[in-house]
């Protein structure tokens, strides 16, 4: 009985050149002979039979040459990826007394959920658990109509009234946070963001940059350190550990937390503010101990060790080699392929549980005589770890009869077991599949949209077009016009809008059509001012009419468009502003029976009766006066 072969891909020969033919109108439309004599055909016949047979026989490899061939294309084994989350503190699981003096846990201590008890959990990182209280969170920023949004809340409480746009945090302790002056740990201010605001950026150079201070009573604004920011630059939902210096005496401490997102400009809803938010992480530790050598001192060695549900989040970073009273600490690394012959590193394949040394050419052999010793490393009960919402848990460090100290809003994920060799040539099949040209404008516009962590709102795709010259035909050059996802009102700054592009460009940059100019750009806002009088039905009211014709000309006019008119499409990039199209406009709304004047200004011009002319990569935003003018 023949074996099924796995197949890497399912793409047919004919579907192949059915494809390539089909494409040939919109790269080459001057060939027109796609019958079998014609010499490009038979190149892309040529082609697609070569495509198939190396489809074919990479179906039929072994599991070494199937992950050889996977590492190609950037895809190697993955070790198991540890659930984690964050517990949200119930208000009293902390003493607030006047002389608490709060709790330093260290990375790894144990946190219980009593759902799971039999399941280990770990705290992530050094936190202190401070008494202090919040007394006012304030969070500042851009509402829907650029105005200051924040709120006072009494003693303890945390919860924002309503979602508040964040352009900068403060909140304010009714006693210094660090109490014990002897701990180093850093103090934990948890923020909750909107659900739509937790998408995780790209890559970490696209998330932007947090930034924050504090001060005492009578003393100014000073720098903080941030030990670890859980948030992404408020990107998400998320923890961030911030390391007070000891301050004898203050009595209060406010904390500002700033934003600075240079590549998104959405800014961030936030819900609410809390202290002593904890990051919690599936994990187990497992302490230090010798490794057994059965090939000692051959090039190439591997050493077995149970790497089941090992995690790569600082696991076997490195390892102490031992020989004649001297101990020397090896590095791994991603590829010894790469290595000098005095390199002392090492592999770790974490499919087959083992550790693999040097051959003497690709890094060190490891002398026969030596004592090789894993540190400290730790292990993961992978995709067991993923906990739905709403778990209960218990930190058994923290002093107090306090059984709940809180729970996690949101599950815990991310909880992955290790990869095999199916799910490195799922993986593999997955990578060769979508590696994809962006031919099409459609499918430039699905990949803009798609980008994890830019929020791209609108996208447009300019044909034979190029920023340098926009009005000249320019073949083989397409421009992407990509709006950011924002509030109506919030304007970004030159700086963001040319790295939100870049952003978008590097993200575009491996489909890009060989030989293509594929630019990117955020088109220019144009200010425009509309002043209209009409003639209103008798029975129409005037002020909820008149401020509703300029709601419909203020959403039209506008790149991202009003949720007060979803039905409603903004303004094209480059279209000239006319006053036809907004008398139309404004005549087409209920309890209007004439309009008797429209004119228009462009960025703050007076206004005229005539027509704004936009370039090819402007846009125009509208603010709009209507009033009822008398009959002539």
């Amino acid at each position: 009985m023949t074996l099924p072969l796995p197949a890497i891909d399912d793409i047919t020969f004919d579907e192949l050149i059915a494809e390539a033919r089909g494409l040939i109108p919109r790269f080459a439309p001057e060939w027109t002979d796609h019958n079998a004599h014609d010499p490009g055909i038979m190149l892309l016949e040529l082609m697609a039979w070569i495509a198939e047979q190396q489809i074919f026989g990479a179906g039929t490899l072994g599991d070494e040459y199937t992950r050889a061939f996977a590492k190609l294309m950037g895809v190697e084994p993955e070790p198991a990826s540890p659930a984690t989350g964050v517990v949200w503190p119930n208000l009293d699981a902390v003493t607030s007394d006047a002389d608490a003096v709060g709790v330093s846990l260290r990375a790894g201590a144990r946190v219980v959920c009593l759902e799971k008890r039999e399941i280990d959990f770990q705290v992530a990182h050094d936190v202190y658990i401070t008494p202090a209280r919040i007394r006012s969170p304030h969070v500042a920023g851009a509402s829907p109509r650029g105005l200051r949004v924040g709120a006072t809340h009494a003693a303890g409480a945390d919860l924002l009234p309503r979602r508040a746009i964040a352009g900068e945090i403060e909140v304010e302790f009714d006693r210094y946070p660090l109490a014990d002056p002897e701990t180093r740990a850093p103090i934990a201010i948890g923020i909750d963001l909107e659900a739509g605001e937790t998408a995780e950026a790209a890559a970490p150079e696209l998330r932007g940059q947090l930034t924050a201070s504090y001060r005492t009573p009578g003393e100014p604004w000073a720098f903080l350190e941030i030990a670890e920011d859980g948030t992404h630059a408020l990107n998400r939902s998320g923890v961030v550990l911030l390391r007070l210096p000891p301050r004898a005496g203050a009595s209060s401490a406010q904390i500002r937390i700033n934003t600075e997102n240079r590549v998104n400009p959405s800014p961030p809803r936030v819900r609410r503010v809390v202290p002593n938010a904890i990051t919690t992480r599936q994990t187990t530790e497992h302490a230090p101990a010798a490794l057994s050598r059965t090939a000692p001192g051959v090039p190439s060695e591997g050493i077995q060790l149970d790497l089941t549900g090992a995690t790569d989040y600082g696991s076997l970073d490195t390892l102490d080699v031992s020989s004649r009273g001297r101990t020397e600490r090896w590095t791994r690394v991603p590829d010894l392929a790469n290595q000098t012959p005095d390199s002392q590193a090492f592999e770790v394949h974490w499919d087959r549980n083992t550790i693999v040394f040097g051959n003497g050419v690709n890094g060190r052999t490891v002398p026969r005589d030596a004592e090789v010793r894993h540190p400290r490393y730790r292990t993961t009960l992978g995709a067991a770890g993923n906990l739905a919402a709403g778990r209960r848990w218990r930190l058994p460090s923290l002093p107090g009869e306090h059984e709940v100290f809180g729970r996690n809003q949101a599950p815990l994920r991310g909880g992955r077991d290790a990869w095999g060799t199916s799910d490195v040539r799922e993986a593999f099949r997955s990578r060769a599949r979508k590696v994809r040209t962006l031919l099409r404008d459609e499918q430039l516009v699905r990949a803009v949209l798609e980008l994890p962590g830019l929020h791209a709102h609108r996208v447009e795709v300019l044909t034979s077009v190029h920023p340098a010259a926009p009005g000249v035909a320019a073949s083989g050059s397409r421009t992407v016009v990509v709006i950011p996802r924002r509030g109506r009102d919030v304007e970004s700054a030159q700086d963001h809008r040319d790295s939100y592009a870049s952003a978008v460009a590097a993200a575009l940059e491996p489909g890009r059509v060989l030989g293509e100019r594929l630019s990117v750009i955020t088109p220019e806002r144009v200010p425009i001012s509309v002043e209209a009088e009409v003639l209103l039905d008798g029975w129409a009211d005037e002020a909820d009419t008149c401020a509703h014709a300029a709601g419909v000309i203020e959403a039209r006019l506008s790149d991202v468009g009003d949720t007060d008119h979803p039905d409603i499409e903004p303004w094209p990039v480059g279209r000239a502003v006319t006053r036809r199209e907004l008398v139309c406009m404004i005549g087409s709304i209920g309890g209007v029976r004439a309009v008797l004047k429209c004119r228009i200004a462009r960025d703050g011009g007076p206004v005229a009766d005539s027509d704004v002319v936009l370039a090819p990569f402007e846009i125009a935003i509208g603010r709009a006066t209507v009033r009822k003018g008398a009959r002539p």
